[in-house]
C-alpha cells in the first residue's frame, strides 16, 4: 500500500467510524421522535432538547475523539500501517489548513467536529419550533383528544390559533384562542360520547375530516383541512437518484424513458407485491391484438401484379 493509498484509507476509516458513532446516536433519537410525533406534543422544548447530547459531545470532543483514535491505532497496528496526516499544501486558496500538531488533532478537526456540526444543524432544521407547533394539530384526532388533558388541550389550541388564526378568518388575536377552544370542547364531547358507546374512531386524518360536520365545527374542519395539506417529507425522491445510478449505466445508454421509469419504480417500491399475471396478461393481449390486426391487414392488402 502506497503513501497516498494509506492516507486515503485512513480518511475513509475515520469518516466511517466517526459517522457511524455519531449517526447511531442520531438514529436512536430519530426513532424516538418519529414515535412521539404520532401523539400530542407535551411541548416543542421536549424535542429541541434532543440536540443536547450532540452538543455535549461537541463540547467534550477531545475526550470523545480520543477513544475513537485509540481504536483506530489498534487497527493500524494489526495491519502494520502508521496513522499519518495526509499531504497538504503550504498555501491554500479557498480555505486555511486545519490547525494541527498531531494526526489525532488533524482528524478531529477535519472529520469528527464537522460530523457533529452537521447532525446538530440537521436536527435543528428538521425539528424547528414552527414544525413542532404544526404537529399540535394531532390533538384534533379523536383517538388523541379523548385522552388529552385540559392543560395540554388549552396550550395546543393556543399555539394553533396563533399559527392558523388568520387562515380561519379570525382577525382579532385576543379572541382566536377562545373561539377555537370553545369549538374544540364540543368536538371532544362528541368523541367522548362515542367512546362511552363503544364506537369506532377514524383511523386517519382524511377519515376524521369526513366525519367532521363543516356547519357544526367550522374551525375544526378547516384545521383538519390544513393538517391534510401539510407537506410530508419522504426519501423517495432521494432514492430515485441512487436507483438511476444503478439502472442507467453506460451499457444501457439507449434505454427509453418509459422502461427507465418502470424499472426505477420497481426498484424504489420493492416492498410492494406485484402479481406476474397482472403484468403478463395485458402484454400478451396487446401482442395478440397486434398480430390479429397485422394478419387482417395482410389479407386486405392488394399487391400489384408483376
Amino acid at each position: 500500500m502506497g503513501w497516498g493509498e494509506a492516507n486515503s484509507y485512513w480518511l475513509r476509516t475515520f469518516d466511517h467510524g466517526d459517522s457511524n458513532d455519531a449517526l447511531e446516536s442520531r438514529a436512536a433519537v430519530s426513532t424516538k421522535v418519529e414515535h412521539e410525533l404520532q401523539f400530542p406534543l407535551s411541548g416543542p422544548d421536549d424535542y429541541i432538547c434532543f440536540t443536547y447530547p450532540f452538543k455535549k459531545r461537541q463540547e467534550t470532543c477531545d475526550e470523545e475523539f480520543a477513544l475513537v483514535f485509540e481504536q483506530v491505532k489498534e487497527l493500524s497496528d494489526k495491519i502494520q500501517l502508521a496513522v499519518e496526516v495526509p499531504r497538504i499544501t503550504h498555501r491554500q486558496v479557498y480555505r486555511n489548513n486545519p490547525p494541527h500538531t498531531t494526526p489525532e488533532e488533524y482528524y478531529r478537526h477535519v472529520v469528527f467536529i464537522p460530523i457533529l456540526d452537521s447532525v446538530i444543524s440537521d436536527l435543528k432544521s428538521r425539528f424547528s419550533r414552527d414544525t413542532l407547533n404544526s404537529f399540535r394539530l394531532t390533538v384534533l384526532l379523536p383517538s388523541n383528544i379523548v385522552n388529552c388533558t385540559d392543560d395540554l388541550q388549552q396550550s395546543s389550541v393556543k399555539e394553533i390559533s396563533s399559527m392558523y388564526g388568520q387562515l380561519l378568518g379570525l382577525t382579532v388575536p385576543s379572541t382566536r384562542a377562545t373561539l377555537i377552544l370553545a369549538e374544540v370542547h364540543v368536538w371532544r364531547s362528541r368523541w367522548l360520547r362515542v367512546k362511552r358507546e363503544g364506537g369506532i374512531f377514524p383511523s386517519s386524518v382524511e377519515e376524521t375530516a369526513k366525519e367532521c360536520d363543516r356547519h357544526l365545527y367550522p374551525y375544526v374542519s378547516s384545521l383538519l383541512d390544513i393538517f391534510i395539506s401539510l407537506p410530508v417529507s419522504v426519501a423517495s425522491a432521494e432514492r430515485s437518484f441512487s436507483t438511476l445510478r444503478k439502472l442507467k449505466t453506460w451499457l444501457r445508454a439507449q434505454m427509453r424513458q418509459t422502461k427507465l421509469s418502470g424499472l426505477a419504480l420497481l426498484n424504489v417500491h420493492h416492498d410492494i407485491d406485484i402479481s406476474i399475471d397482472r403484468i403478463r396478461n395485458p402484454v400478451s393481449e396487446k401482442t395478440n391484438y397486434s398480430q390479429h390486426m397485422n394478419s387482417k391487414l395482410r389479407k386486405h392488402t392488394i399487391y400489384p401484379r408483376k
